[in-house]
């Protein structure tokens, strides 16, 4: 008996451990926020940043917000590129693709949430938000690894 997994069984190992995987990394980006809300509201933390730092906290935020999510869509298609086979993704390029993304949204988040504990200025939360809803809107279903029957002229339209 062969200790090989058939394609159908790489995809589903793969989906399954993205899952597993991109839950992983949402969970730093809650605990993180939890435990600085919770600092901010019963701790002896006072703010008193002055509005330049402020300015330049947020400034960085949308910055690297704006520069990260761009760059990991760029990053998952370049990995989807490279690993294309047929009118598919092969599992491994889909995973890696996926990592990449989640890993620039991860980072903005993070630095966003970092910055608010540090100034206590509230529309930082609201860059870590954007990271956040990118990063859960691109749940991992393994759709990229499917092959688009249409294409191939195969599909039915009735």
């Amino acid at each position: 008996m062969s200790n090989e997994l058939t394609r159908e069984q790489q995809k589903r190992v793969v989906v399954r451990n993205s899952q597993k995987i991109w839950l992983a990394l949402l969970v730093p980006e809650v605990l993180t926020l939890g435990i600085f809300l919770v600092m901010a509201k019963f701790g002896n933390h006072t703010y008193q940043s002055d509005p330049l730092l402020r300015r330049i906290c947020l400034t960085m935020s949308i910055t690297v917000l704006m520069v990260t999510i761009p760059l990991g869509y760029f990053l998952r298609i370049q990995a989807y590129k490279k690993a294309w086979e047929g009118n598919a993704v092969t599992p491994l390029g889909y995973f890696n693709g996926n990592v990449k993304l989640w890993l620039c949204c991860l980072m903005a988040a993070s630095l966003s949430i970092v910055f608010f504990y540090v100034t206590g200025f509230w529309p930082l939360l609201l860059i870590a938000l954007a990271a956040f809803i990118v990063q859960v809107a691109n749940y991992p279903t393994g759709r990229p690894m499917e092959p688009d029957e249409a294409s191939y002229g195969n599909k039915s339209t009735s």
